[in-house]
């Protein structure tokens, strides 16, 4: 009997199951041999969503959900991976809205191009074509499956919604970030959210001359300048700075975080933005510092010791010269944000050169996170002062 439960309808059951979870992830595996600068993900942490979403969809009784359910997540995968090949980034909640206010010239676009990109269309359509008689497997079926569906989905919203940020991550798989940036676009529809329209910015570049130029834009965390000596805290708590705030051609304010957080914080931080509500500059690379560098001829760095996928969030990961990271470089486990120092010194540069030092210890008290030894010194190199010194610096208050 199919709707009891017993050792061949459980077997199915899960077989079933697991089948569906791995020909949600499919795709992703199979795109990488299509886009070489694609990157697959390794988190199979993916698999806390696609259980339940899958177990529901395999003992539902209804046969017309089921499907639909399919033939919804195989529409919004093919706009995922449309995008991922037109413009090489994964979707955000501002495109749902271009693409839903602008439809008709996205269509026009997509029958201009489709040829171009038949390979990556066959990579979405072969496993959600798979998915169909998979559901028709004899297991076994209940109307509770409706219901763990909707519980699914309904904690997928919840998730995306209120807990987790909305941004997209290359370093998950695309249905998680196809259902995050869905949910979270749903969520701005519901609260009446439109995305305002702004005047293009005018970038002009900029001429430099045969001197050798060094930017060192340097991200902590968590800093506030109401702790800052420097902006008359009374403990001593920035003696360097002070010391160099005497300096005629030494700058400093007072600054506000762009964010609540480290990802929403740094699309402020890493993209030229003057407004708050500039979604559509936000998700665009337009005046991202790493593309305008590039534009202007600097050899350009990004040193971080925190995980890669931060670079999807501030965009401009193609302007890029050199990368290092924590996800690449298990010595910043180790060694922790004086690593980044040791990367730095490993650098070939050239006569222009900008470099983004990502620090995270600034979270922790330096005693968890550095030796004593390093702690004991007295002295110290100059590019070991430069980064001890920016632990408190006024670049560190724009993040959180």
């Amino acid at each position: 009997m199919r709707n009891k439960f017993n050792l061949r309808n459980t077997i199915i059951t899960i077989s079933a199951t697991l089948i569906l979870a791995c020909l949600f992830m499919l795709s992703d595996y199979l795109y990488q041999f299509v886009n070489s600068s694609f990157v697959c993900s390794d988190k199979l942490n993916i698999f806390k969503l696609l259980i339940p979403l899958c177990f529901g969809l395999i003992i539902n009784k209804s046969k017309f959900f089921p499907v639909f359910c399919i033939v919804f997540l195989f529409f919004l995968q093919m706009i995922q991976f449309a995008h991922i090949s037109y413009f090489g980034s994964q979707l955000s909640p501002y495109d749902f809205y271009q693409f839903f206010d602008e439809y008709q010239d996205v269509f026009q676009e997509a029958r201009n191009v489709y040829f171009k990109y038949w390979k990556t269309v066959l990579i979405v359509i072969i496993p959600f074509m798979l998915m169909i008689p998979i559901l028709k497997f004899k297991s076994f079926k209940s109307h509770f499956g409706i219901v763990i569906l909707f519980a699914t989905f309904g904690g997928i919203y919840y998730s995306n919604c209120f807990i987790r940020n909305s941004t997209a991550n290359e370093y998950r798989f695309t249905i998680d970030n196809t259902l995050k940036s869905f949910s979270c676009f749903l969520d701005l529809s519901f609260r009446g959210y439109n995305p305002k329209s702004y005047k293009p910015y005018v970038i002009a570049k900029t001429s430099l001359n045969n001197e050798p130029i060094f930017i060192v834009y340097i991200l902590g965390e968590s800093a506030n300048y109401r702790h800052m000596s420097l902006f008359g805290y009374e403990r001593n708590t920035t003696p360097d700075l002070f010391k160099l705030s005497r300096e005629s051609n030494f700058y400093y304010t007072k600054g506000i975080a762009g964010g609540i957080n480290t990802k929403s914080s740094l699309k402020f931080m890493m993209n030229v933005i003057g407004e708050p509500d500039n979604t559509q500059l936000s998700y665009s690379d337009t005046t991202n510092l790493f593309k305008l560098a590039k534009e202007n001829g600097f050899k350009t760095f990004y040193i971080s010791d925190q995980l890669e996928g931060l670079i999807s969030i501030i965009s401009g990961k193609k302007y890029i010269d050199e990368i290092r990271t924590a996800s690449r470089d298990k010595n910043f486990d180790i060694y922790t944000d004086q690593y980044i120092i040791t990367v730095l010194n490993q650098q070939t540069f050239s006569k222009h050169n900008f470099i983004v030092l990502h620090q995270r210890c600034v979270h922790t008290p330096y005693s968890k996170v550095f030796s004593k030894d390093f702690l004991n010194r007295r002295q110290f190199s100059e590019s070991e002062i430069l980064l001890l010194t920016s632990m408190t610096t006024l670049w560190c208050i724009m993040t959180m």
